[in-house]
Order: structure tokens, then sequence, then C-alpha cells
């Protein structure tokens, strides 16, 4: 009978060892995991900051088109224009 106690006793012991151990390793588990969907959560709102970015860029880079597209002809017909305000100065000096 003894023994039989001794045993049951060491085994209670081993289970109340088994579960400390468990339950020290789920809150490990646990936290780890918190971390890591935080650092998902980090992540996500970084890339949709950059995506936001992308596309503000994107529409100023369009509307720099435009505008080079409406200052390429003066730009062909800078020289003449130069040419034709120095004759004009000089006419009219």
């Amino acid at each position: 009978m003894l023994t039989l106690h001794f045993n049951i006793q060491f085994h209670y012991r081993q289970l109340i060892h088994f579960g400390t151990n468990t339950l020290v390793k789920l809150y490990g588990e646990r936290r780890n995991a918190y971390e890591h969907e935080e650092k998902a959560r980090k992540a996500e709102k970084n890339v949709q900051e950059v995506a936001r970015q992308n596309e503000t860029l994107s529409r100023r880079v369009t509307q720099l088109e435009q505008c080079e597209r409406e200052l390429k002809p003066w730009k062909e017909r800078e020289g003449k224009i130069t040419h034709y305000l120095n004759t004009f100065t000089k006419v009219m000096a």
C-alpha cells in the first residue's frame, strides 16, 4: 500500500510538473503570437502608407506629364522667340 501511495504521489508530481511546464510554454507561445500579430499589423500599415504614397506620386507624375506636353511646343519655339525678342530690343534701342 505504501508503494502504491508513493507511486501515485510520484505520478501526481510528474503531472503537476508537466502541467506547469506546458502552461509556461503556452504563455510563451501566446506572447510570441501576439508579438508576431503586432509586427504583421505594423507591416500592413506600412504597406498601406506606401500604397498611398505610390498613388499620390503616380497622380503627380501624370500632372507633370500633362504640363510637359503643354510646354513642349513653347520649348521647341524658344530659340525663335528669343531671337525675335533680341531683334526687337535692338530695333527699339
